[in-house]
């Protein structure tokens, strides 16, 4: 996600939901950009991509001063998904869970879909229809099978009306 512009050379600061850093977009002539709730903004050229402080600076052709650069505030950055890096058996892509449906491993009680996932720290969150968030751990995630648009989770008493 963009998070704000940096310098007065265009510049904007992202956070990256990948571990592969700035290599992974080092071969990209092209990003597209998506507004907060996913829709798309636009197709745009990339100048250069690097690391710097733990995230990850982007520059885009024709972005050249702080205030063009803070319209792309809050913009997410998306890779099509036939460029995007292999994953480790098991990892998943947040994107590849939007949509998938969480029901409770053991009853088969559907909670809702998952509309979003938000970084914490530590470890994520999945955000699910009905303001329900499910922490992105294997203790509590059971089963995620994207392929079948399934999440079987199994949640600890009370978190629901925790949330």
């Amino acid at each position: 996600m963009l998070v704000r512009p940096r310098g007065i050379r265009g510049e904007i600061i992202a956070d990256s939901l990948s571990d592969s850093g700035a290599a992974r977009y080092e071969s990209l002539k092209k990003i597209t950009l998506l507004t907060p709730d996913g829709k798309p903004k636009g197709e745009y050229e990339l100048e250069e991509v690097w690391d710097h402080q733990g995230r990850l600076v982007f520059k885009i052709a024709g972005v050249d001063s702080m205030t063009d650069a803070e319209p792309f505030r809050g913009l997410q950055v998306a890779v099509p998904k036939a460029e995007r890096a292999p994953l480790e058996e098991g990892a998943f892509y947040y994107s590849d869970l939007v949509d998938c449906m969480v029901v409770d491993a053991d009853s088969g009680e559907e909670f809702g879909k998952v509309l979003g996932f938000l970084e914490t720290g530590a470890h994520g969150l999945l955000e699910v229809e009905g303001d329900l968030l499910i922490p992105y751990t294997k203790i509590f995630l059971i089963e995620i099978a994207p392929e079948k648009k399934l999440i079987r989770a199994r949640l600890p008493e009370g978190l629901r009306e925790l949330n």
